[in-house]
This record gives C-alpha cells, structure tokens and sequence, in this order.
C-alpha cells in the first residue's frame, strides 16, 4: 500500500466522526454555472470569470453558491435555486442551455 493511503484512511474516519454534524446542510439558493464547454476550449481566462464572482460573492455578500457543471444541469438539481448564473452564456452545451431555458418558464 502507498503511503497516500494512510491521508485517505484519515480523512474517512474524520468523516465517518462528522456525519452526525453534517447531516443539517442547507445548499444555497445561488447556483454559479461552471462553464465547461469553455474550458474544453482551452482558454485561459475561463475560470477567471467564475473565480471573480465566487469571491465577490462570498466577501461582500456572504454568499457561497453551489456551483453546477452546464453538462449537470438538470430540473432536480434547480428545484428551489432563486438565482442561476451563467458567466459564460455565450458557449453553453445545447442539455445544459435547454434546461435553463425550461426552469426559466416555470
């Protein structure tokens, strides 16, 4: 066995003592879409955007929002979001842009 091993053997039994605290997880009501297709591209400042508004959220709003992959997106996983953000709009996957445009006639 490596010894990589040993760090993952920690972390399973610390998480196996936190459960009973994890179990009242609220997930926010923001969701920041990750922009993948972006990514796949291979642009350097695909990330920039949505690194920008993690922090301005977090810093100035004290929001931490979930962030969703665009191939991810689905009715289930917006159920009870009241805000999505989409930085890279302009290069979305044909599911994930479908499933915005359908949660957002509902």
């Amino acid at each position: 066995m490596k010894l990589e091993m040993n760090v993952i053997k920690e972390f399973a039994e610390f998480f196996k003592k936190a459960a009973p605290y994890l179990g009242d997880y609220n997930k926010d009501s923001v969701v920041l879409v990750i922009p993948d297709s972006k990514l796949f591209t291979g642009s350097l400042d695909a990330m920039a955007g949505v690194q920008t508004i993690v922090r301005v959220l977090a810093e100035n709003f004290g929001i931490v929002p979930t962030m969703l992959s665009e191939f991810k997106l689905s009715e289930s996983r917006l159920k009870g979001i009241r805000l999505v953000i989409v930085p890279s709009g302009g290069m979305i996957c044909d599911s994930g842009a479908a499933e915005l445009y359908k949660d957002s006639q509902n």
